[in-house]
């Protein structure tokens, strides 16, 4: 499908030379969450579609990390102030917002794995998340 083809275009692509945190390759921590991925959705039974959504979601959360500036300050100080999680939700929402008028994606999971890959390094207040979740019942 389509949304598989994005995965990977972006697993297929330059990333096997960019860095992602504690000297982890970006293509191999991203490889390693979706294994991890996959395996939790085998052994909680998710649906194909439910499995679908993980596996986007453990794509693109660090994709931001392939940023530019991102990649410098890291390679100098090992050490990053650079909002990688804003970038991958910026990726992740001009790659994929188009396929909401193509019916491939539905608008509540588009913006529930936007909201995941914008927050996935913030541990939110508990109310905020629960109104949230109101919201997209």
């Amino acid at each position: 499908t389509i949304l598989f083809m994005y995965q990977n275009k972006f697993l297929n692509s330059g990333l096997s030379r960019l860095s992602g945190h504690n000297g982890e390759l970006l293509i191999n921590h991203i490889k390693n969450v979706l294994k991890e991925v996959k395996k939790l959705s085998r052994e909680f039974s998710l649906s194909p579609n439910e499995s679908k959504i993980l596996e986007i979601l453990a794509v693109f959360h660090d994709i931001g990390k392939c940023e530019e500036k991102w990649q410098i300050e890291y390679k100098k100080r090992k050490k990053v102030n650079r909002p990688h999680a804003l970038f991958s939700a910026i990726t992740f929402y001009n790659l994929f917002c188009p396929l909401i008028e193509k019916n491939v994606l539905k608008e509540k999971e588009f913006y529930t794995l936007l909201f995941a890959i914008l927050t996935h390094h913030r541990i939110l207040h508990r109310y905020l998340y629960h109104r949230y979740l109101q919201r997209t019942e």
